[in-house]
């Protein structure tokens, strides 16, 4: 194998296949030490170019084999495709180190680096010129309060007898999909297909939000049957008019989780009129905001 030297001048191109080949071999070998060893003598535009042949679920292994400063210097030169695969591999805390080691660049390069609002926008200011809107918009995304440490849910729970099962089940997941759009929050319906269901249950549909930001559908509430299975576990009987006993149904839908309503709200309402930002509010939460029609920026 050639040896690549960080900041020789010899192109990548003419060694990546054999680079990428290697390291596959390296990979399914387990010999992670002897990856890190050629990583380091890279520069950081060698590794992006090695880094776009490697199949996208290896990315996160191979990134966690650099050192923090140069894995941020290589997250920059990578092309988006695997700057996304890349982020959702890898966790929170080690997303926020690439942030910190870029940002600490910057400031080797730059000098002292601040802003009218302190260090924290200084930081965000930075990394939306170095890494793009689009890099910066996937990374909040997924890692702000999309997803967070623990969150409050509004739950329905019903027990009932097995002929009304399905009648509540769709009864159930209509509340959601109306809930949604009586806040004018676009929603669509998925099915889960017979190897997505969880343990217990029979029947269940996934409510996805849209999201004007992310240009995709996010999951918001999910609405489950679980026949008998979760009373037979639990021994759920219930003695019926001739005496004879016999298992419950029972179901479960969230309604709405907070966090998750929130983005879908703000976005689908947000309005800008060329001066100011404001958020319209839908006929239904009127009457409790006070008649109030929207919240305008101050």
């Amino acid at each position: 194998m050639t040896e690549l030297n960080r900041g020789a001048t010899t192109s990548m191109a003419e060694h990546s296949v054999t680079v990428e080949n290697t390291l596959q071999t390296l990979l399914n070998d387990k010999k992670y030490s002897t990856i890190r060893d050629i990583l380091v003598t890279m520069n950081p535009a060698d590794i992006a170019a090695v880094f776009a042949g490697v199949e996208p679920e290896k990315l996160p292994l191979l990134f966690r084999l650099l050192p923090k400063e140069l894995a941020a210097e290589s997250f920059v030169e990578m092309e988006s495709e695997e700057q996304e695969a890349l982020i959702k591999g890898i966790s929170d805390k080690e997303l926020r180190q690439v942030m910190d080691e870029l940002y600490e660049a910057a400031r080797a390069l730059g000098g002292e680096v601040s802003g009218e609002h302190g260090i924290g926008h200084a930081k965000r200011d930075f990394l939306y010129e170095s890494l793009g809107e689009t890099q910066m918009n996937i990374m909040r995304g997924i890692k702000d309060i999309y997803r967070i440490h623990q969150f409050e849910k509004q739950e329905m729970i019903v027990i009932c007898k097995p002929e009304e099962s399905m009648e509540w089940f769709h009864k159930m997941w209509s509340y959601s999909v109306e809930l949604f759009r009586s806040m004018d929050i676009p929603v669509r319906t998925l099915e889960c297909c017979t190897g997505d269901l969880a343990d217990l249950k029979v029947k269940s549909y996934d409510v996805e939000a849209w999201s004007p930001k992310q240009q995709k559908y996010f999951e918001v509430c999910s609405c489950s049957n679980l026949g008998d299975a979760q009373a037979r576990r639990l021994g759920i009987r219930v003695k019926s008019d001739d005496g004879k006993k016999y298992l419950a149904h029972t179901l479960n839908n969230t309604v709405v989780a907070p966090p998750r309503m929130l983005i879908a709200f703000l976005e689908n309402n947000l309005e800008f009129d060329g001066e100011k930002y404001s958020v319209r509010i839908p006929e239904a939460l009127r009457p409790y905001m006070g008649g109030m029609e929207r919240i305008v920026e101050k």
